[in-house]
């Protein structure tokens, strides 16, 4: 996603989707969730793939997972100011 190879995003997230997760798996459950944030985003609804970010984000504090939570974060972080910069280009030319 953030080097906007739009063929393999499409094709991480198939495959995704497709994984089966234990109902009971907290880490896994909450990559995915994570990570369909990032596709809610990456098909530009940015409102939406922030909220649901940041339930994902409210259950790991809950839950005392501060290690996937910062990872998280910083992936997120990273995506997020690859965009803006991605942004500001397209707008200067």
């Amino acid at each position: 996603m953030k080097t906007n190879r739009k063929n393999d995003t499409a094709l991480y997230y198939t495959m995704l989707e497709q994984t089966k997760t234990s109902p009971d798996n907290v880490f896994a459950l909450g990559c995915k969730n994570f990570f369909r944030g990032l596709k809610v985003i990456d098909d530009g609804d940015y409102e939406e793939g922030i909220k649901a970010i940041s339930a994902t984000f409210e259950l790991y504090q809950k839950l005392g997972l501060e290690d996937m939570y910062r990872k998280q974060v910083t992936i997120l972080q990273d995506i997020l100011s690859t965009r803006l910069q991605e942004s500001s280009r397209q707008r200067r030319v």
